[in-house]
């Protein structure tokens, strides 16, 4: 759900302790690593310098509440921790200034970048021991780590630190370690190669190596998005303060996380719906593969005649939306990229749900809206008539659904439209959740039109979704553009132009 917290190494204490450092020492190493959590003493910004900015010890209170947590001084300074209306009024700061997540409220308010270095050290820490007042040199192999720590830290156990520890416990193990060799991000293929050749040479049954950042999204991280402050994380000092950060908490926590696109496959058996389509002579056939929530995952488009140039591209479309589906991207957002493209083949459809396109890519669009987007989404593509009587008929693929033991009630339904016309319920089988679960239901099926009927509607509908904006003629045909008028192809009248 979000949020972070500092790792520190519960063993700093003691160590320097059996050292042989005082209390008083110990307490300033510690100090220099994780920071002293609060303004009090703090170089440059501190209750003093804050207060002839503006600040109350209200404010001051405030921030001081949550500085124990924080792994930089910015973090603490944001609207959520002071409240808009004292950033407003007092610090004069604009509502674009609050919502920029890349906003440096302390920046703003006239402290310089080493001023702000300076005190972020105090408070949060240094983040590594190297550099700690009081500590020898000679002590820093001790507390050394898997990677450097903090901005200013050096220091860490290479490679073959890793594989010679294994390697004194090997003998004594019948099997293999698990033990993650760690190799900083800088390095190279021949230091991978060297590791595995040692291992070899010093008998380890197994070399788990890692890369730092080389995960999608390490939960671990030594470095910050800021390169003034390299790092956020230590394994070398001495307590863990967890905390949930929330929206009102902090400003921001900024994470740089390389994602690589996954591929959602589908079940080897799955369902399809195939269609049957012809666009001016040019037959062809749409089957699309689903999941198991019934979205589609996999398109084929089978042309009438095999070997063609048209039926190679249609194969090659076919399996790129297919790679498309699988991969994420939304129906909705091919569908907006193939309705209303317009080349050859176009026309004349013959089918009473999509009478006229403007290309087999229209087609596929249009028809992929009927089946896989809502109501009111697929109006944006696709006549609105269109789409309402292919919903209302059931003929989009989610079917509106009657359970069997409500079926009187479906005829009751049904008898109310009020039309002559004879309608039908046919029993439907549909495969839910996981295909083990079988539910029949009953829906409403298209009613029955003359062939007369059929063919007007659809020429009217085909000429109104190219001319929207056309009027009915005298005879009920949709006129079409003619120069600056409208004619109709059917009894040859004009709208008032020859």
């Amino acid at each position: 759900g979000g949020g972070y917290f500092k790792i520190v190494n519960q063993s700093l204490k003691p160590a320097l302790k059996s050292l042989g450092y005082s209390d008083q020492q110990i307490e300033d190493i510690v100090a220099y690593t994780k920071g002293h959590a609060t303004l009090d003493g703090c170089p440059h910004i501190n209750a003093k310098s804050l207060k002839a900015k503006g600040f109350s010890e209200k404010e001051i209170l405030a921030i001081e509440t949550q500085l124990a947590g924080v792994f930089e001084l910015k973090f603490a300074f944001n609207r959520f921790t002071l409240g808009d209306d004292f950033c407003k009024e007092v610090l004069g700061m604009s509502d674009s200034d609050l919502n920029d997540i890349e906003f440096d409220m302390l920046k703003a308010i006239g402290f310089s970048d080493d001023e702000i270095e300076s005190a972020n050290e105090y408070v949060c820490g240094t983040m590594t021991i190297e550099g700690a007042p009081y500590l020898e040199e000679e002590h820093y192999p001790i507390f050394d780590c898997a990677n450097k720590c903090g901005k200013k830290g050096k220091r860490y156990i290479p490679y073959y630190g890793h594989l010679r520890q294994m390697a004194a416990a090997q003998p004594f193990i019948s099997g293999s370690i698990s033990k993650t060799i760690n190799m900083p991000e800088n390095c190279s293929v021949s230091d991978i190669q060297n590791a595995y050749m040692e291992s070899w040479e010093l008998m380890l049954k197994c070399n788990a190596i890692y890369r730092d950042s080389s995960k999608l999204s390490q939960p671990l991280s030594t470095s910050s998005s800021d390169d003034l402050y390299a790092t956020l994380f230590d394994f070398s000092s001495d307590e863990v303060v967890a905390e949930e950060i929330g929206p009102q908490q902090v400003q921001q926590v900024i994470e740089k996380i390389i994602q690589k696109p996954l591929r959602r496959k589908l079940p080897n058996e799955r369902r399809s719906i195939t269609h049957k389509f012809s666009i001016s002579g040019h037959e062809g056939y749409l089957t699309a593969g689903l999941y198991e929530d019934g979205q589609p995952g996999e398109i084929f488009i089978k042309m009438s005649k095999e070997g063609s140039t048209l039926s190679g591209i249609m194969d090659a479309l076919a399996l790129s939306i297919s790679m498309n589906l699988q991969y994420g991207v939304p129906v909705e957002v091919l569908v907006s990229k193939f309705c209303h493209t317009r080349f050859e083949p176009a026309g004349m459809t013959g089918n009473r749900d999509i009478p006229m396109v403007k290309s087999i890519m229209d087609y596929i669009g249009r028809w992929m809206a009927l089946k896989f987007l809502s109501r009111e989404t697929a109006k944006k593509y696709h006549n609105a008539d269109l789409v309402d009587r292919a919903y209302e008929e059931g003929n989009n693929l989610m079917l509106i659904q009657v359970p069997v033991e409500q079926a009187e009630k479906a005829t009751e339904i049904v008898s109310d439209f009020g039309d002559d016309r004879t309608h039908k319920l046919s029993g439907v089988t549909r495969v839910e959740g996981d295909l083990r679960d079988l539910e029949k239901v009953a829906a409403v099926a298209p009613f029955e039109m003359s062939q007369e009927e059929l063919m007007k509607l659809q020429q009217n509908k085909a000429l109104a979704m190219n001319n929207e904006s056309a009027p009915i003629c005298v005879c009920g045909m949709v006129m079409i553009q003619n120069g600056a008028c409208y004619k109709c192809v059917a009894c040859g009248a004009t709208s008032g132009c020859s």
